[in-house]
C-alpha cells in the first residue's frame, strides 16, 4: 500500500471519527435541550390523559396597573415574550425605550407593537403574552386553537380603587380638586376620569385555567412564579424596572368635596366594576394569590353585577 492510500484511509477515518463526535455531541445536546423544555415548560398533569401539559400565561395588561413596566421587565427575563409593550426577541441590550420606528402604523413601533403586528406574527413562539384589548378581543385570543392543549393562566393586576382611579385621573389630565369644587357626583367624577375599564369582567375568568393576582407594583413573588416555567435568557439583559407612561401627580388637583368623599367614591367604584371586587375579595392585602378558575368563578356572586 503506497503512502497516498494510508495518507487516504487515514484522512476517511479521521472524518469519520469527527461525524461521529459531531452526531454525539448534537444528540447530547437534543437530549438537553428537550430536558430543559419539559422541566421549565411543563405545569402538571392534564386530567383525561395523566400527561404533562405546557404552561401559557396571559396578562390582562389593565390601564394604570403598571402593565408597561410588567411587560417589559417579563420580557427582558426571559424568552417567549410576546406584548404590545415589547416583545422577547426586540429588546435592546440597554434597557431604553425607543421611539416609535413602524413606518406603517405611526405611532407604533418595537416597543409598542401595532396589534396587527401582532397578529401577523403569530402567538405561536409565545409562552407569557401581554395584550390592553377589551373582553372579547382577549378572550377569542386566549382560545385560539394553538392554545388548544396547554394550561392557560391568567394574571390580572391589582390597585387599590382610590389610588387606581386618581391615577387615571392624571392620565387624562381630569382635576378632581375642581370636579369637587362644581358639586360633581361620585358617578361624574367615574365617568370623567374612567380608561378602558372594557378590558376586565368576570367573563373573562372562563376562559383561564388558573389565575393569578398580584399587588400591581410588586413583581418578585410574580418572577419566581414564572422562573419555574419560563426560560430564562442567557444573557442577562439590565432593568430599570419601571417604565412610566403617566405625569407626575399633583396633590392639589386630588382634594375630594362635599358631593363625593372618600368612603362613598370607594363604595361606588366596589359597585361599579367588577375588576376592584374581584381583587378586594381574592388579593386583599396581599401581594400576589394564585387560585384554580373553578374556584375564583364558584366564590363570585352572580347577583352582584354592580351598576
Amino acid at each position: 500500500m503506497g503512502l497516498t492510500q494510508r495518507w487516504y484511509i487515514a484522512l476517511c477515518v479521521g472524518m469519520s471519527v469527527f461525524m461521529l463526535f459531531v452526531s454525539m455531541r448534537t444528540l447530547e445536546v437534543e437530549v438537553l435541550l428537550k430536558q430543559h423544555l419539559t422541566s421549565r415548560g411543563k405545569r402538571g398533569k392534564d386530567s383525561s390523559s395523566g400527561k404533562d401539559t405546557p404552561e401559557i400565561f396571559f396578562h390582562v395588561h389593565l390601564a394604570k396597573t403598571a402593565g408597561s413596566t410588567v411587560n417589559r421587565v417579563v420580557a427582558r427575563r426571559y424568552y417567549g415574550v410576546c406584548g404590545h409593550k415589547g416583545y422577547s426577541f426586540s429588546q435592546n441590550l440597554e434597557d431604553t425605550v425607543r421611539n416609535t420606528t413602524d413606518a406603517t402604523f405611526k405611532g407604533y413601533g418595537l416597543d409598542r407593537v401595532h396589534p396587527t403586528r401582532m397578529q401577523s406574527w403569530g402567538l405561536h413562539n409565545c409562552v407569557f403574552i401581554s395584550h390592553e384589548i377589551a373582553v372579547p378581543a382577549f378572550t377569542r385570543m386566549v382560545q385560539l386553537a394553538v392554545f388548544l392543549n396547554v394550561t392557560k393562566t391568567g394574571i390580572i393586576p391589582c390597585r387599590e380603587p382610590l389610588d387606581h382611579l386618581l391615577s387615571q385621573c392624571n392620565h387624562k389630565g381630569v382635576n378632581l380638586t375642581k370636579l369637587s369644587s362644581n358639586n360633581s357626583t361620585c358617578a361624574e367624577i367615574v365617568s370623567r376620569c374612567s380608561v378602558a375599564w372594557n378590558r376586565y369582567d368576570d367573563s373573562l375568568l372562563d376562559v383561564f385555567d388558573r389565575v393569578i393576582l398580584f399587588k400591581y407594583d410588586d413583581f418578585d413573588a410574580l418572577l419566581a412564579r414564572l422562573d419555574r416555567t419560563v426560560p430564562r435568557r442567557v444573557i442577562a439583559l439590565e432593568d430599570k424596572n419601571y417604565f412610566r407612561t403617566n405625569r407626575p401627580r399633583n396633590t392639589q388637583n386630588e382634594e375630594f368635596g362635599m358631593s363625593c368623599s372618600i368612603s362613598t367614591l370607594r363604595e361606588h367604584l366596589m359597585r361599579k366594576w367588577s375588576y376592584y371586587r374581584l381583587c378586594d375579595n381574592f388579593l386583599g392585602e396581599a401581594s400576589y394569590i394564585e387560585l384554580p378558575r373553578e374556584r375564583v368563578v364558584h366564590m363570585i356572586d352572580p347577583h352582584n353585577k354592580g351598576d
